[in-house]
């Protein structure tokens, strides 16, 4: 059992996407189709940021430097280097979930990308899940119109 409730959805919703990956075809994970304004990869490399960004520089505190720009720019990676990288990112907001006291969930998050509506570190992660399901369900049916 989880010490922390968002641990089981945020593992979930990980093991989606990394099998998402893996169904995805490598010829296709950097192709853009109508209705969707950014390719898979895209998606897959703005969510590992996103984790290593939210749960590792401001929960984490482990130094993670976030170069937004170039996870929208960045493409052409190979499969098997985006998955070991979305692979670190799921271990490491696992570890960092389950190293949560339930006492911070009522504190401030302190990410200026948040400071619009000064969260707590509850209402962030509750952000952060519906993120993470929006662009995962993106990816989803990319993957449904390249039919694999």
């Amino acid at each position: 059992m989880h010490q922390n409730p968002f641990t089981y959805q945020f593992e979930a919703d990980l093991l989606a996407l990394i099998l998402e990956l893996e169904l995805f075809p490598e010829e296709r994970i950097w192709t853009s189709y109508d209705g969707f304004p950014n390719s898979a990869g895209i998606l897959f490399r703005h969510l590992t940021g996103n984790l290593n960004h939210f749960f590792g520089h401001y929960i984490g505190h482990n130094g993670y430097q976030r170069d937004r720009v170039r996870e929208f720019q960045n493409q052409g990676l190979p499969k098997k280097q985006m998955l070991e990288e979305l692979e670190a990112a799921k271990s490491l907001t696992i570890e960092i979930l389950e190293g949560m006291s339930p006492d911070l969930m009522d504190q401030p998050y302190t990410a200026v990308e948040f400071s619009h509506f000064s969260p707590t570190h509850l209402q962030a992660l509750i952000k952060l899940s519906t993120h993470l399901s929006y662009h995962l369900g993106q990816i989803d049916a990319m993957r449904r119109v390249v039919g694999s």
